[in-house]
């Protein structure tokens, strides 16, 4: 017979839709008292016959608490034999991994234990993974996004299912224990007699989480009217309902506001993204950013209202994102762009620029036309032009043209300025962000860099009344 508190995350459990009978989950276990007590209900549910499923025994070694972690590794498998359940277990060194990537610690952790993860549910035919997130976690989620910056997405919380991608593929994870306590896991550890591992680095206050956990929640709840875990809970389950009312509409909207669908661009109707209500149409602007594989993780309240800006004036400009993404406006067309890593060519070699043709260069097309100075009106393209197309003084121009990577000690005279800049120093100067800098790609005939592709153009090729012909270029 189920007691209280396995009736409670059985009741979640089915009003959540988090299992289905005959399906095979995969525990994510650390050894903590969260996790011990998550395989230890999803074990009494199926010796109860609440559910027909299969239940598998995840645990990643991230190595950085030496001997400790090693422990905690040892503890998760034993308690795994012990209670007959298969166990997959997989250390990392996450260390190392941080440095490589230049990621912090906790980033590299949560990144490589959820890919870790993923493949450890696909590689036992598992449909979800289970993780013990509990009530008190999704407080602190909640205070952690309100200190940073957040917008409606962010004050739903933790949600009972979400599906993540990571290690080669996507998984649904659920959490079971949502409508649980702390105090009420402890208990029920304490009532029958169940050991856990201690993770010392939780005491820790230089961690953001820690000081929310130990300091500001407590001192919050002294002046709070009930229980703040709950208060907030209840102010998360809220926003949930509200954030799915607003995703069934950007459903129905999406199909009909996207213009182009490419693999690292998405062009929207910018005029059907400028009619909708705020709510709405950053749902549908995050929708966009997410298909392209921009991280969203960086992506703050203030991000997404210059977005709808940019898509309600119409104004010309690119508007750089974290994760090296950008958005751009021409005429009643929004891009979103995320160029992939590499798409600048770096360390490929140089490739000459056809003239009146398409040269491909990494992830980068070149269009080229030469045009007459009779048939053209600069005044009209600048007003209508978008900022990945330019035009050049072809007779300034000395063959070959070519496309190439950026080189150390490059230098130009960028369009509107009287010396010549490094190219580095530039785009610093100019505001592009560091994933966008690494991404540019430079123009150039025999002689100077014509153009750094697609910031700035070069001044001594500008247009003027001389001009007799016309070199456009565009990077599609």
């Amino acid at each position: 017979m189920l007691n209280v508190f396995e009736k409670k995350v059985l009741d979640f459990i089915r009003s959540e839709g988090l299992l289905d009978t005959g399906q095979s989950v995969l525990a994510a276990v650390s050894g903590g008292a969260d996790s011990v007590v998550l395989l230890a209900v999803l074990k009494r549910l199926i010796e109860a016959h609440a559910f027909s499923m299969s239940l598998v025994v995840g645990h990643v070694n991230h190595g950085l608490r030496g001997a400790a972690s090693d422990g905690d590794e040892t503890f998760v498998k034993g308690l795994a034999a012990r209670w007959g359940l298969d166990c997959c277990s997989r250390s990392v060194n996450i260390k190392d991994i941080s440095r490589e990537n230049r990621l912090s610690i906790e980033t590299a952790a949560r990144q490589v234990r959820m890919d870790t993860l993923i493949q450890m549910a696909e590689q036992r035919h598992c449909g979800a993974i289970a993780t013990a997130h509990h009530m008190n976690d999704n407080a602190e989620t909640l205070v952690h996004r309100l200190l940073r910056g957040t917008g409606l997405r962010g004050l739903a919380g933790i949600r009972p299912a979400r599906t993540l991608r990571g290690g080669g593929g996507s998984m649904t994870f659920i959490s079971p224990l949502l409508a649980c306590g702390r105090s009420e896991i402890i208990a029920y550890c304490e009532e029958n007699g169940l050991k856990w591992r201690h993770d010392h680095t939780n005491d820790d206050y230089a961690h953001t989480r820690n000081r929310i956990r130990h300091v500001l929640l407590p001192t919050l709840q002294q002046g709070a009217a009930s229980d703040l875990p709950r208060q907030l809970d209840a102010l998360s389950a809220a926003c949930r309902r509200l954030l799915s009312r607003i995703e069934r509409d950007v459903d129905a909207l999406h199909p009909a506001a996207v213009k182009e669908r490419h693999a690292n661009r998405i062009i929207l109707n910018r005029q059907a993204v400028a009619a909708l209500v705020d709510p709405v149409a950053v749902e549908l602007t995050r929708r966009a950013l997410a298909e392209i594989g921009t991280g969203l993780r960086d992506m703050s309240e203030s991000h997404y209202l210059a977005i709808l800006e940019q898509a309600r004036t119409g104004r010309p400009g690119r508007l750089s994102l974290p994760d090296g993404a950008y958005v751009w406006v021409h005429k009643n067309d929004l891009f979103f762009e995320n160029p992939p890593p590499g798409a600048a060519g770096s360390g490929m070699e140089p490739r000459q620029l056809l003239i009146n043709g398409v040269t491909e260069y990494g992830a980068n097309t070149f269009e080229t036309a030469l045009l007459t100075a009779q048939e053209c009106d600069l005044l009209t393209f600048t007003a209508a032009k978008d900022p990945r197309t330019e035009w050049f003084d072809y007779d300034t121009l000395a063959a070959p043209l070519v496309v190439r990577g950026r080189r150390p000690g490059d230098r130009f005279q960028p369009f509107g300025m009287a010396s010549q800049k490094k190219v580095g120093k530039f785009l610093s100067a100019a505001g592009i962000g560091p994933a966008t800098r690494r991404q540019a790609v430079i123009v150039a005939d025999a002689g100077k860099i014509i153009w750094v592709a697609p910031v700035r153009p070069c001044e001594s090729t500008k247009i003027t009344p001389a001009t007799r012909r016309i070199l456009q270029i565009r990077l599609c």
